[in-house]
């Protein structure tokens, strides 16, 4: 989750969202990244499918075509600048050789080459698809139960996050990881209905609910990782209560990368350095509280360049893949034909750390203790 953050002040009072939060949809920009310019959409089982004031049968495409939306409604064909799908139920959209299920809503207009596609839909709906590709391999229903409240949390803090793009959530790690209804679970939906409408204040206002995959032993204070020091319930603390630590039997808690120097170069010339110097080592490795490359140099033959850790892992991961540097919390070594990085954890490491939480979900702890853990002074409430 989150792979990036923007210092994005709440707009939205606390008394506005109880109000709204039972009568409001979440609008979410889906699929803009696949640039797609043709998709196709198909009821489930029993559910009623409206495009614009008529019922699909069997499945509606939508193709570009000219300055126009072309809409093949079960054979009909119709033109429009743009339309809004309607259903009642489970519905698909096949785009670019793959599928995804959604419920809700559906805006569709044109966006240059490709559509933009609004899929507006109620938020406890939201939380379960979210929580079905940001919660996958936590077995705990606890810890899953303290993740959900994060992700509605997190939602309504984030609200107006694409405002000025006419929704609130785009569908990636940007803001929360949402692909849809595909594996949603019994126990994602036992989790969401347990807690429905509780979220996690600070001083009577949601918090920005942060969480991640593994902190590797000790979270991040967000100012740390951000720049952002109005999040006071966002700190660093060892994850254990004890000697052990809740995370270290979860994946990446420990983790070695060698990237060949090569390789490494190829992608500083890509990324930050010039063509024409030469890559000669890193020095200077300054650490946060928690443990974190804050910055250091990357020396060429012309010059040192100083380099925060949360850029470098940022850039790594675009030019590399994000399994390349799993965190910023490493240590870093060169021989003759290797970088050599030893990390631990996976992901930025603030807040709720979710292989901790999965851990003591199995210890016994609850969700309300899971959450005080991890998020500092914070009170939960039913809105």
């Amino acid at each position: 989750m989150l792979k990036s953050f923007l210092n994005i002040p709440l707009k939205i009072s606390f008394v506005f969202l109880i109000f709204t939060l039972s009568s409001f949809d979440l609008k979410i920009g889906i699929l803009d990244n696949k640039h797609i310019n043709r998709f196709t959409v198909s009821p489930i089982n029993n559910t009623t499918l409206i495009i614009g004031t008529e019922a699909v049968k069997s499945s509606a495409k939508f193709n570009i075509y000219r300055d126009d939306i072309k809409i093949d409604i079960d054979g009909r064909i119709k033109f429009e600048k743009q339309i809004k799908i309607l259903s009642d139920g489970l519905f698909s959209l096949k785009f670019n050789n793959s599928e995804r299920y959604y419920k809700g809503k559906l805006s569709v207009q044109r966006h240059g080459k490709s559509f933009l596609i609004i899929n507006s839909l109620d938020i406890e709906d939201y939380v379960k698809a979210v929580a079905s590709a940001e919660t996958e391999g936590m077995d705990s229903i606890e810890a899953i139960k303290a993740n959900v409240i994060a992700i509605r949390t997190y939602a309504i803090a984030a609200m107006n996050r694409h405002i000025d793009e006419g929704y609130n959530l785009c569908d990636l790690t940007h803001c929360q990881l949402y692909i849809g209804f595909e594996k949603v679970n019994d126990k994602i939906i036992r989790a969401v209905d347990d807690t429905r409408g509780m979220i996690i204040t600070y001083n009577n206002k949601p918090i920005w609910a942060m969480y991640h995959s593994n902190c590797g032993g000790r979270t991040e204070t967000a100012a740390d990782v951000w720049d952002y020091d109005t999040m006071p319930y966002l700190k660093s603390i060892d994850d254990r209560i004890g000697k052990k630590f809740f995370c270290s039997g979860g994946w990446a808690y420990r983790w070695k990368t060698r990237i060949s120097l090569k390789k490494f170069e190829s992608f500083l010339r890509n990324s930050i350095i010039s063509k024409n110097e030469k890559f000669l080592k890193i020095d200077n490795v300054n650490y946060t509280e928690g443990g974190r490359v804050k910055n250091f140099n990357i020396v060429t033959d012309k010059r040192k360049i100083n380099i925060s850790g949360i850029d470098f892992y940022h850039l790594v991961g675009r030019y590399l893949g994000w399994m390349a540097i799993k965190s910023t919390a490493f240590s870093v070594d060169m021989d003759n034909k290797y970088v050599i990085f030893d990390g631990k954890g996976y992901g930025h490491g603030v807040g709720m750390c979710q292989a901790g939480a999965d851990e003591m979900g199995e210890l016994g702890y609850n969700y309300k203790e899971i959450i005080r853990h991890y998020y500092k002074d914070v009170k939960l409430k039913k809105i």
